[in-house]
């Protein structure tokens, strides 16, 4: 059997990847990649003039004539940023980005135009970054816990640590499914600004591809998954280990003071015309009594 301490460290380790690659994750902005060919569009343009009055301001203006990476909170854009929209440039890369506030939290005129596939698509984008910000404060409360735990080697802290990381999973679960389910929303709904209500020429100039923020998270997920079980069988194996030192304790107490088959006494010794030994009665007593227990074990 894997003994404890093997199973906390393994739990350790996986518990510090599992935060580490989540973290990177929420903070960078890779999630989704929009490859769109400016180029082609501008050969449509040029060829169809009154296409070009209608939607030239837009191809300057609007982000989704642009290539970008989408992350939860910022939209940022590799090449060339669209005019007038008030990018930073952010942590000092050679990257633009904007916020994504105007996602998470609409004008109400703009609302007010919304029909119902609008608001839960707004529902399940608020929701989804909401599971995956809780799933990472659990975490970081499990391995506060863990840490005592593993010092103090309690089986009751241990539970709970393992309680916490299962509640991790379950809100990073909840947060990739809210994820995709936002995914396959907009991708059946015909409204603004799902990607079905763009203009043809430039749905047909648009790539979508996941981004390697997502890869982060499936495989930090994965390791928060193996640290949760890592910590549950660990929990079980310092128990049985506790209850078998219990058990080599009390062997020594537990042990039958016969006499030996040698030393048999002669007839009429202890006033039997028999030859055996006394009575024996045992070293524990028969009265409710804390004479002769174990007064000390595991809890």
């Amino acid at each position: 059997m894997v003994s404890s301490p093997l199973l906390l460290s393994l739990s350790s380790v996986f518990a510090l990847l599992a935060l580490t690659m989540l973290g990177i994750s929420f903070i960078t902005d890779n999630w989704q990649e929009f490859l769109v060919n400016r180029k082609d569009i501008l050969n449509q343009f040029n060829q169809n003039k009154s296409m070009k009055d209608q939607l030239f301001d837009k191809y300057d203006r609007d982000p989704r004539y642009y290539t970008r990476n989408i992350g939860l909170f910022h939209i940022c854009f590799p090449d060339t940023i669209p005019s007038g929209s008030g990018s930073f440039n952010k942590l000092g890369l050679q990257v633009h980005c904007i916020t994504r506030s105007n996602d998470y939290f609409p004008a109400e005129t703009i609302r007010q135009n919304w029909g119902n596939a609008q608001n839960y698509g707004l529902y399940m984008l608020r929701s989804s970054t909401l599971c995956y910000a809780v799933g990472l404060v659990f975490i970081a409360l499990c391995l506060i816990v863990g840490l005592f735990a593993c010092w103090k080697q309690s089986t009751k802290l241990i539970l709970w640590t393992a309680a916490l990381m299962a509640l991790g999973v379950l809100f990073c679960t909840m947060f990739i499914g809210s994820w995709f389910a936002l995914r396959y929303w907009e991708s059946e709904h015909n409204v603004e600004p799902f990607f079905r209500s763009w203009e043809p020429v430039l749905k047909g100039a648009t790539k979508i591809s996941y981004g390697w923020s997502m890869g982060i998270f499936i495989v930090g997920l994965s390791f928060l998954i193996l640290a949760t079980l890592c910590m549950f069988c660990a929990r079980f194996a310092l128990k049985r280990e506790e209850d078998k030192n219990l058990n080599m304790k009390a062997g020594a107490y537990m042990m039958n003071n016969y006499y030996e088959k040698s030393m048999m006494p002669f007839y009429g010794t202890y006033g039997s015309a028999y030859p055996n030994y006394p009575a024996y009665y045992g070293q524990y007593a028969t009265m409710p009594s804390n004479y002769g227990y174990l007064t000390y074990g595991g809890q």
